[in-house]
């Protein structure tokens, strides 16, 4: 079990870690330039599938061209560029995480929330958040929430990818779990990545980890519960506390 801190961090809001333009298989190496790239690529494919999810269809190519531009996405075929733009959202709208989001009796696009953690406070903004109640965010509801990722490297490994965004994943489920929701799944979705075949059980260190349940695509995949609450709770602050002593 993680171990109880002795104070609280020192600090008003915790910052939430998103690695969603992490930079692609070419991060080490990236100029300053390139991460200008990922971040308006990053910024326009949100845009793209919070259209979607607003108007209740998928973008045009033209609206694509629109939000592209409006982003600084460049018209060239590099991975952060238009022609990389337009097939992106392709393969997520035809596959079986978005037909579920498009089927949910409750479906929001970036969804804020500010949630209150022993005098600090975590604050961010669930890319699509999916509940079978059509309330939404209610007492005994089970959601679900879905992060893109539009980064990331081909070779990362099943183990490596959990521990990976675990953090942000505990942060979202603590949230939602501090509104009475009964569970959370939490779904990091590698937009421009291949889908990896379903591997064999992680090791009981990750414990957090569920099933794939999107197989058609390339997802990171978390479950948290109602009685985890207090562990959520725990580990968040402990992992904060850290952070800011090595900070100092």
């Amino acid at each position: 079990p993680a171990e109880q801190p002795d104070e609280p961090p020192a600090l008003g809001s915790l910052p939430i870690p998103d690695e969603n333009e992490d930079g692609g298989d070419e991060a080490a190496t990236r100029s300053q330039g390139d991460e200008d790239k990922a971040t308006s690529f990053g910024s326009a494919f949100h845009l793209c599938a919070q259209f979607a999810i607003e108007t209740g269809a998928p973008p045009t190519d033209e609206r694509i061209r629109i939000i592209a531009a409006g982003q600084g996405v460049e018209e060239d075929a590099s991975e952060k560029g238009l022609t990389a733009l337009k097939s992106a959202p392709d393969t997520w709208f035809a596959g079986s995480a978005y037909a579920f989001a498009a089927a949910s009796p409750y479906t929001r696009a970036e969804v804020p929330f500010f949630t209150a953690l022993d005098g600090a406070y975590l604050e961010g903004s669930i890319d699509l958040l999916c509940s079978d109640n059509p309330a939404g965010v209610a007492p005994g509801a089970q959601v679900t929430l879905f992060d893109y990722k539009t980064g990331g490297k081909s070779r990362e490994g099943e183990e490596e990818l959990y521990w990976k965004h675990l953090l942000q994943a505990q942060c979202y489920a603590y949230a939602l779990l501090t509104r009475g929701c009964a569970a959370v799944d939490a779904h990091f979705v590698r937009v421009q990545r291949r889908p990896r075949p379903v591997a064999g059980p992680l090791p009981d260190s990750c414990r957090f980890a569920a099933p794939r349940t999107f197989t058609d695509g390339d997802t990171v995949d978390y479950r948290f519960t109602a009685d985890q609450l207090e562990e959520l709770r725990r580990i968040i602050l402990v992992t904060y506390r850290r952070y800011l002593l090595s900070t100092e």
